[in-house]
Protein backbone atom coordinates (compact mmCIF):
# COMPACT_ATOMS: atom_id res chain seq x y z
CA UNK A 1 0.00 0.00 0.00
CA UNK A 2 2.38 2.41 0.90
CA UNK A 3 5.69 0.86 -0.80
CA UNK A 4 8.50 3.92 0.03
CA UNK A 5 6.95 3.56 3.64
CA UNK A 6 7.69 0.06 3.84
CA UNK A 7 11.58 0.32 2.30
CA UNK A 8 12.10 2.70 4.47
CA UNK A 9 10.98 1.26 7.31
CA UNK A 10 12.93 -1.96 6.19
CA UNK A 11 11.97 -5.53 6.38
CA UNK A 12 13.07 -6.58 9.91
CA UNK A 13 11.32 -3.79 11.29
CA UNK A 14 8.13 -4.43 9.39
CA UNK A 15 8.72 -8.16 10.23
CA UNK A 16 8.09 -6.97 13.58
CA UNK A 17 5.44 -4.45 13.00
CA UNK A 18 3.45 -7.19 11.42
CA UNK A 19 4.08 -9.67 13.83
CA UNK A 20 2.73 -7.41 16.81
CA UNK A 21 -0.07 -6.17 14.97
CA UNK A 22 -1.39 -9.94 14.33
CA UNK A 23 -0.58 -10.42 18.14
CA UNK A 24 -2.64 -7.60 19.44
CA UNK A 25 -5.66 -8.45 16.56
CA UNK A 26 -5.75 -10.98 18.40
CA UNK A 27 -6.46 -9.42 22.06
CA UNK A 28 -9.30 -7.51 20.08
CA UNK A 29 -10.55 -10.88 19.21
CA UNK A 30 -10.07 -10.55 15.34
CA UNK A 31 -9.52 -13.44 13.92
CA UNK A 32 -10.19 -13.79 10.65
CA UNK A 33 -7.86 -13.18 8.28
CA UNK A 34 -9.81 -10.01 6.92
CA UNK A 35 -10.03 -8.58 10.20
CA UNK A 36 -6.38 -9.18 10.78
CA UNK A 37 -5.07 -8.21 7.60
CA UNK A 38 -7.25 -4.66 8.15
CA UNK A 39 -5.62 -4.27 11.71
CA UNK A 40 -1.75 -4.89 10.22
CA UNK A 41 -2.69 -2.42 7.35
CA UNK A 42 -4.15 0.56 10.25
CA UNK A 43 -1.08 -0.29 12.61
CA UNK A 44 1.39 0.42 9.77
CA UNK A 45 -0.58 3.17 8.08
CA UNK A 46 -1.45 5.21 11.66
CA UNK A 47 1.19 3.81 13.72
CA UNK A 48 1.23 0.36 16.41
CA UNK A 49 -0.63 2.26 18.93
CA UNK A 50 -3.90 3.44 16.77
CA UNK A 51 -6.13 1.69 18.82
CA UNK A 52 -5.46 3.81 21.68
CA UNK A 53 -4.43 6.95 20.21
CA UNK A 54 -6.49 10.27 20.67
CA UNK A 55 -6.23 11.34 17.37
CA UNK A 56 -8.22 8.44 16.40
CA UNK A 57 -11.06 7.80 18.90
CA UNK A 58 -13.10 5.85 16.10
CA UNK A 59 -10.77 3.08 16.84
CA UNK A 60 -10.99 2.93 20.56
CA UNK A 61 -14.65 2.60 20.30
CA UNK A 62 -14.71 0.30 17.58
CA UNK A 63 -12.19 -2.26 19.52
CA UNK A 64 -13.92 -1.67 22.74
CA UNK A 65 -17.14 -3.79 21.69
CA UNK A 66 -15.83 -7.05 21.67
CA UNK A 67 -18.49 -8.26 23.52
CA UNK A 68 -20.94 -7.00 22.49
CA UNK A 69 -20.56 -6.70 18.45
CA UNK A 70 -19.48 -9.34 16.34
CA UNK A 71 -15.90 -9.49 14.61
CA UNK A 72 -17.64 -8.38 11.51
CA UNK A 73 -19.28 -5.53 12.70
CA UNK A 74 -16.01 -4.21 14.41
CA UNK A 75 -14.00 -4.64 10.90
CA UNK A 76 -16.60 -2.45 9.44
CA UNK A 77 -16.31 0.02 12.32
CA UNK A 78 -12.58 0.36 11.77
CA UNK A 79 -12.68 0.36 8.06
CA UNK A 80 -15.33 2.96 8.34
CA UNK A 81 -13.74 5.46 11.09
CA UNK A 82 -9.95 4.63 9.53
CA UNK A 83 -11.72 5.83 5.32
CA UNK A 84 -13.56 8.68 7.13
CA UNK A 85 -10.07 9.71 9.15
CA UNK A 86 -8.40 9.46 5.53
CA UNK A 87 -11.01 11.41 3.66
CA UNK A 88 -10.35 13.90 6.40
CA UNK A 89 -6.79 14.08 5.90
CA UNK A 90 -6.59 14.57 2.18
CA UNK A 91 -9.17 17.03 1.81
CA UNK A 92 -7.10 19.23 4.20
CA UNK A 93 -4.12 18.48 1.85
CA UNK A 94 -5.67 19.39 -1.22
Amino acid sequence: MFPAKCEDIGAPALTRTVEQALAKARTFALITERGQALFVGLSVIFGAGFHGDPQFTWAGRALAEIGGANERTRIEALLRGATECLDRFWAEEG
